[in-house]
């Protein structure tokens, strides 16, 4: 009998549930509240199954390549994407203004 690869992919994030989520965050990140900060942020993220958007390399090939064909945009780097730039989003959201401008030239989830 012969089996076949599955290849599973992270489904894409609705907008509207990172902004329910925002109401579970009790306090912004600010100069003394990191580790509160964090652990909460930790939580939800691991919750809505984009902890890989915080590993740098986890970001998927731009386009895939079968049978020696031309490349083609992959799907999963597509749907990467907008969830990366989402939970970048949300992220920065929930920082105080003090320290959301030492961020201000951050380009990915995982350096916020």
């Amino acid at each position: 009998m012969a089996s076949s690869a599955r290849v599973t992919t992270k489904p894409e994030l609705p907008p509207q549930v990172l902004h329910q989520c925002s109401s579970l965050i009790s306090l912004k990140l600010d100069s003394f509240s990191y580790l509160l900060w964090r652990s909460q942020m930790e939580l939800l993220i691991q919750s809505l199954d984009t902890a890989h958007h915080l590993i740098e390399g986890s970001e998927p090939a731009k386009e895939i390549t079968k049978n020696d064909e031309k490349a083609d945009p992959n799907p999963n780097y597509i749907r990467w994407a907008k969830n990366d730039g989402l939970l970048k989003a949300w992220l920065l959201r929930n920082v105080k203004t003090e320290v959301l401008i030492s961020l201000e030239n951050i380009t990915s989830p995982y350096k916020v």
